[in-house]
């Protein structure tokens, strides 16, 4: 079974369709990939397809999105990227989409986002731009161009979705319907259509937005559980995304830097930071057995479940050890379970690496009593025990750490703070 579904729905294009597959085989090559074509076709499409090695399906002729549908239901590969025949979607993209696939749910090409560009006539894209601005506040969609008709998307994140096809947008229903927890946008340059005409109208596209506005209405998608972490990285508000990723710019910067071997990220959950690190081997562990099996679909790091109070690794296992809002979590006699644990399994002259909120901060003081206000019993109920630089400096040394680097994030508000073993 290939990996990867390329999904193209034709009708007459003869003239188009050898040129965009030969150039997928060649963009494509060493990849376990099939080219798929719902054809609806009056003219020699589904027999050139053939001949071209491409795996035909006849259409109902239902319209593009119900194609596409049809395609998706007819494949069991992993990833499904939709994509036109028209040549205005360039090939070329198509290995970053499906590694893009690999760490993200989906995946949209994007005519809108930074570093695109595109060949639409006046009134195209004037019906563009406003096309995406209703769906953005009527959905909302939250991507730049949600009228892609080029997209990856993994599979899992449309069992038990029921897709209508209705209208030529199927990206935009898949967007709104599907189970993802994370995306990813890559700019293109959108092409001109060499032969052929559109197969869209702004009257389906009303229609369609419409359809899918009444259906947010009634409906909401839930997330996989365990997949809380990795959402709110990608996808939370500004602030909660800018925190989250700002601690990883750091992560990456100090795990670089230290020429890192062996990695362990202690109460990893699914947060993706840990694909920001750099080692040649990388080891999360956490309690919550649904959070692991989330990272792992997103990761290349091995995941084992433990404890930061029982880490189930023998002494001096590796050379970095990371522990990222974790400490603040734990009552303060298992903060020293945590730190005996932490050392134990880190080398002479490792390095350890801390995240906490910094209660040193007016900023995140404040905060912090608001969101105790306005959303009760989220996150920041369970800060048993509060630390600042000077006090968390001074743990870290009662267990034989030297502090070597301090990063504040976000005016200081949380810590990630850079210990060294010292070697007895």
């Amino acid at each position: 079974m290939p990996e990867t579904s390329i999904i193209i729905p034709t009708r007459n294009e003869e003239e188009n369709l050898p040129d965009v597959v030969n150039q997928i085989k060649r963009y494509m090559l060493g990849r376990g990939y099939e080219i798929v074509v719902v054809d609806d076709s009056s003219d020699n499409t589904p027999q050139i397809a053939r001949l071209l090695g491409c795996h035909v399906i006849e259409g109902r002729h239902l319209g593009l999105a119900q194609a596409v549908i049809d395609g998706i239901n007819r494949t069991d590969s992993s990833y499904i990227i939709v994509m036109d025949a028209d040549i205005q979607h360039p090939p070329e993209l198509l290995p970053k989409v499906v590694d893009k696939l690999g760490r993200f749910d989906l995946v949209v090409v994007t005519k809108h986002g930074k570093g695109a560009d595109d060949k639409l006539s006046a009134d195209r894209k004037l019906q563009s731009w406003l096309g995406v601005l209703a769906a953005n506040k009527l959905i909302p969609a939250p991507v730049s161009d949600p009228m892609s008709g080029f997209f990856g998307v993994r599979r899992e994140c449309l069992k038990g979705v029921e897709l209508e096809g209705i209208g030529f947008k199927i990206g935009l229903e898949i967007i709104v319907k599907g189970k993802w927890v994370s995306h990813y946008e890559l700019p293109m340059k959108f092409g001109e259509r060499q032969a052929g005409v559109s197969k869209g109208t702004a009257h389906s596209l009303q229609t369609h937005l419409w359809h899918l506005f009444n259906w947010h209405l009634e409906n909401q998608v839930h997330l996989p559980k365990g997949s809380e972490e990795y959402h709110d990285f990608y996808e939370g508000n500004d602030w909660h995304k800018d925190w989250k990723q700002s601690i990883a710019v750091a992560l990456q910067d100090i795990t670089k830097r230290g020429q890192s071997q062996r990695l362990l990220d202690v109460g990893c959950a699914s947060s993706p930071q840990i694909n920001y690190m750099v080692a040649k081997e990388k080891t999360g562990i956490d309690i919550r057995p649904e959070a692991l099996e989330y990272i792992k679909k997103h990761s290349t790091a091995h995941f084992e479940s433990g404890s930061v109070l029982k880490i189930p690794f023998p002494a001096n296992s590796f050379d970095t050890v990371v522990c990222i809002e974790v400490l603040e979590h734990l009552y303060p006699h298992q903060v020293q379970i945590a730190m005996q644990e932490l050392t134990r399994v880190l080398q002479p002259d490792g390095i350890l690496i801390l995240a906490t909120p910094n209660y040193s901060s007016v900023l995140w003081n404040v905060i912090e009593n608001v969101q105790k206000v306005v959303q009760r019993g989220r996150w920041t109920s369970d800060h048993h025990t509060k630390f600042n630089r000077k006090s968390l400096r001074d743990l870290c040394e009662s267990f034989g750490l030297e502090e070597v680097r301090y990063d504040g994030i976000q005016y200081n508000m949380d810590m990630v703070a850079t210990y060294r073993k010292v070697a007895e």
